[in-house]
């Protein structure tokens, strides 16, 4: 029994260089589809090693990047917020002239208050061609005048609504918002019977 093991030995002509040789090859990147698992394995240590080379960076130089060349941290970066406030905690005459501020002072001083009270007017006009006239209440917000029955001649004089005036035809209607007017209204038509229909708020 024992010689036919030494005979089986001897049969096996291989040595130790050509098992060497079976093994596995360094993996190329085709190597990763390939059908061999080992090479699939290797192919991807070698991938995870240079993956781990580029991420081999120390905590001081992750600082540093972060810093850049101004070499800021989270203090400096504090102060300079603080710095950029208070640039701008400054009085509103230091960003504008006295005259800008007393313009808009002005504008707002003289907005008219919010109109709550209407007033409505129907005046006829009896006669063609005739001035009709119809004050408003004192410092009118708004106001709108309509032409009912035939076509209107509108102006803010007395005996212009014959040569200088707005026309409004049958049924138009001309409104001004956002004033305070304390006047008159004159108006006529070339119609006989023509109506002024009138609305002013306060």
């Amino acid at each position: 029994m024992t010689r036919k093991g030494y005979r089986l030995l001897e049969s096996i002509d291989v040595t130790v260089a050509t098992i060497e040789e079976l093994k596995t090859p360094a993996p190329a990147v085709s190597d990763k589809n390939s059908a061999d698992v080992g090479q699939k394995i290797r192919y991807a240590c070698d991938r995870l090693e240079d993956i781990l080379a580029q991420l081999d960076i120390t905590l001081s130089a992750f600082r540093d990047a972060l810093r850049g060349a101004g070499n800021k941290d989270f203090t400096t970066l504090e102060a300079d917020v603080e710095s950029i406030d208070a640039t701008l905690d400054v009085p509103l005459s230091t960003r504008a002239s006295e005259g800008t501020l007393s313009l808009i002072s002005t504008e707002l001083t003289n907005k008219p208050d919010k109109a709550t009270t209407p007033t409505i007017y129907n005046v006829t006009c009896t006669n063609a061609d005739t001035e009709y006239s119809q004050t408003l209440p004192a410092n009118t917000k708004k106001f709108t005048i309509k032409a009912r029955g035939g076509s209107l001649k509108v102006c803010f004089t007395s005996g212009q609504s014959g040569t200088t005036y707005i026309l409004l035809a049958d049924g138009q209607s001309w409104s001004e918002d956002n004033i305070e007017f304390s006047g008159t209204l004159y108006f006529q038509s070339p119609s006989a019977g023509t109506v002024a229909e009138i609305i002013a708020w306060t």
